[in-house]
């Protein structure tokens, strides 16, 4: 059983930032694959890391800081 079992569309995903940004959550979270993800949003912050630049296409993102990873992932779109 995968965590994205878990997740239903629609589900908002709430994410720490910075030094608490949940790195190994996200990646299984995004590492689940086949559009589970597709239709729910993450909420989140400031990342240091690379690892939302693996958030699957189906995502949604918001943030309140537009710097770092998540910077790039709202000026794509």
């Amino acid at each position: 059983m995968s965590l994205a079992d878990h997740v239903q569309p629609g589900d908002l995903l709430v994410a720490g930032q910075v030094l608490g940004e949940p790195t190994a959550l996200l990646a299984e979270l995004f590492g689940a694959g086949d559009g589970r993800l597709d239709g729910c949003r993450l909420f989140t912050g400031m990342s240091l890391t690379d690892v939302l630049d693996r958030a699957p296409a189906g995502l949604g993102l918001l943030s309140f800081v537009g710097m770092g990873a998540a910077g790039r992932l709202l000026k794509a779109g």
